[in-house]
């Protein structure tokens, strides 16, 4: 494996070295910037919360008005 550079070897070697070098680079790297704030996130989080809670209730609400207004003893019908 002469003149091969540490990311071009293969196996555990090439491996150890590029781990060395990750090990000493600096620790001041930031960590990078949300695409959207916090409270964003969250104003998201529970307006699909909101969304998918009517979505499961309103069909069955509906079934349920449907189901007292056309009832035959209400109706008169018995």
């Amino acid at each position: 494996m002469e003149g091969c550079q540490t990311y071009h070897c293969g196996g555990l070697h090439g491996f150890r070295a590029n781990m060395d070098a990750i090990s000493q680079s600096p620790v001041d790297v930031l960590l990078p910037k949300h695409i959207l704030d916090i409270w964003a996130i969250v104003l998201i989080i529970l307006a699909t919360i909101v969304i998918m809670t009517s979505l499961f209730l309103c069909p069955a609400t509906a079934v349920i008005i449907y189901r007292m207004r056309t009832h035959p003893v209400l109706n008169g019908a018995v």
